[in-house]
């Protein structure tokens, strides 16, 4: 009886311990709010700070296409930049390529962003002087 009770114990310790450790490294969706800040980091260059405004948009642009992350990404992309949101605890990453037309890279998938919001992006980067993959 006490090798059942044993038994169960330890299953349920695994089962409980799977899942808390399934919901830690499941991606989630971006909680950057209004206090967030965002750094904009070009491939071998320096990061770069950008106003709230400029976050914000960016933010919503980002979030608009449903993208996920996964906190504590590096950028190993070589002719692509990241923009870096950093919300206190963790920073993350969106991969941004320069593919002929603008996109977000997120898990080598692409995530096409439209015209205008290509232009915005765009116009950020030119605000900063921020060189970039033709979008």
């Amino acid at each position: 009886m006490k090798k059942v009770i044993a038994f169960y114990v330890v299953a349920v310790i695994v089962i409980v311990s799977g899942v808390c450790t399934f919901i830690y490294f499941f991606p989630s969706k971006t909680g950057i709010n209004d206090d967030s800040t965002v750094d904009i980091q070009c491939v071998n260059k320096t990061v770069t700070d950008v106003s709230k405004k400029d976050a914000k948009e960016l933010y919503n642009m980002l979030n608009d296409k449903e993208v996920h992350y996964d906190s504590g990404l590096a950028c190993p992309f070589r002719d692509d930049f990241c923009i870096i949101f950093d919300g206190g605890i963790s920073k993350d990453t969106f991969y941004i390529s320069g593919e002929g037309c603008g996109s977000i890279k997120y898990r080598k998938k692409y995530f096409s962003l439209s015209n205008s919001q290509t232009k915005k992006l765009e116009n950020i980067l030119n605000k900063y002087n921020i060189t970039y993959p033709v979008l």
